[in-house]
């Protein structure tokens, strides 16, 4: 009889103390997604930072780093001079002098 009281309060504690346990809370698809693009976004954060001390730390690369930065700088100029890219940017520039207009109001 003894044994029963005995087995009965110990699981009875058992019961007690899982009742008490906190309740692991399990990620929602959502929150999870939003971990991994925090993540992500991190890691591209120290890749970059990584890929500007290695190119720094090394001539060749930054010689090469260079010769791109300058290629695409030319490209650029050869591209902005063509007709139709005038054009778009006359349209960006009389957009922007709009917005800052505005704004300039605004503050007033």
């Amino acid at each position: 009889m003894k044994k029963y009281l005995v087995s009965g309060l110990l699981i009875l504690a058992v019961c007690v103390i899982f009742a008490q346990a906190p309740e692991v809370k399990k990620e929602t698809p959502n929150i999870k997604l939003e971990s991994l693009k925090k993540q992500a976004v991190d890691l591209e954060d120290e890749m970059a930072k990584l890929r500007v001390e290695i190119i720094q730390k090394d001539p060749d690369l930054q010689k090469l780093h260079n010769q791109i930065i300058a290629l695409h700088r030319e490209l650029a100029l050869r591209v902005d001079t063509k007709r139709e890219m005038r054009v778009l940017i006359l349209k960006a520039e009389e957009i922007n002098r709009e917005m800052n207009e505005l704004k300039n109001q605004e503050k007033k």
